[in-house]
Formats: C-alpha cells, sequence, structure tokens
C-alpha cells in the first residue's frame, strides 16, 4: 500500500513533458494517395473458434472476405453433392 502511494505521488509531481501534450496528427479519408498506395475497405467480425465461447475480432479488406466466402460456399457445395452411400 505505502508502495502504491509512494508511486501516486511521484506521478503527481512529474511534470509531462511537450511531446506527450501533443495529439498526433490524423490524416483525412480524402487525403491524396501517394504512388503504389491503394484504399482498402476493411470489414471487421467478432468470429468463435470451434467448441470455444470466446469470440475474436478479425479484420479482413473486402476483397480478401468475397473471396473467402466464395471459397466457403464452394466446399459446402462438394459437401453436400457427395452422396453418403459412397
Amino acid at each position: 500500500m505505502l508502495l502504491a502511494l509512494m508511486f501516486a505521488s511521484a506521478l503527481a509531481g512529474a511534470e509531462p513533458t511537450q511531446g506527450a501534450t501533443a495529439a498526433p496528427q490524423r490524416v483525412p479519408v480524402s487525403a491524396p494517395l501517394k504512388p503504389g498506395e491503394r484504399r482498402v475497405k476493411m470489414v471487421c467480425r467478432n468470429e468463435q473458434k470451434a467448441n470455444s465461447r470466446v469470440s475474436v475480432r478479425n479484420c479482413y479488406d473486402q476483397a480478401e472476405l468475397a473471396a473467402r466466402e466464395a471459397a466457403d460456399q464452394k466446399m459446402l457445395q462438394e459437401i453436400q453433392m457427395k452422396s453418403p452411400l459412397n
């Protein structure tokens, strides 16, 4: 407890530096792109692993997500087309 009080008093007495008070500059979305750069639309989803209640936030670019969904759809169709009697 005393240690926590000592740290709190030390932090309260410290003066902030000028760099810490300045907010980082934000780049507007409509800023011009440099050569070789491209804008990417991101899509984020909360996904759960199999047999788990813990969800993880995964972000994908829109093209990657469309390709992933197409591959998943194709795999599902292949599984459904297979006869269970083979």
